[in-house]
């Protein structure tokens, strides 16, 4: 071992971060290039530590959108985790669109009104 006499637990903790890096990143590489996984799924060999975070943010227009594409597969086909992410976005974003329009109803007798009116 590298640190073999090494006091400083830091230095130790170090080594073993940038080993696992190492080795994860040959399998990750391995499992896409010999084994000719796609890359979506040779991730999986990644460690949990290495995410993923996606933003939306839109309209309306834009969200149906975005569902369209990741949830519909409008324009290709979309990784399966994307599929369950997108279903749950449109859930709530369907429950949300319904709240809207029960307090725009209740509200104005089915009738929006804009900011500036």
């Amino acid at each position: 071992m590298f640190y073999k006499g090494a006091l400083d637990i830091n230095y130790k903790k170090v080594y073993h971060y940038i080993k696992t890096c190492i080795i994860n990143e040959l399998s990750y590489y391995e499992a896409k290039d010999v084994l000719k996984l796609p890359a979506q799924d040779a991730r999986e060999y990644l460690p949990l530590g290495i995410k993923s975070e996606i933003y939306y943010t839109g309209f309306n227009e834009d969200w149906d959108n975005i569902i369209d594409k990741r949830l519909y597969d409008k324009f290709g086909k979309s990784h399966p985790n994307m599929h369950i992410i997108m279903k749950r976005c449109k859930d709530h974003l369907d429950a949300i669109r319904i709240s809207q329009k029960a307090i725009t109803d209740s509200d104005h007798d089915g009738e929006s009104e804009s900011a500036g009116e």
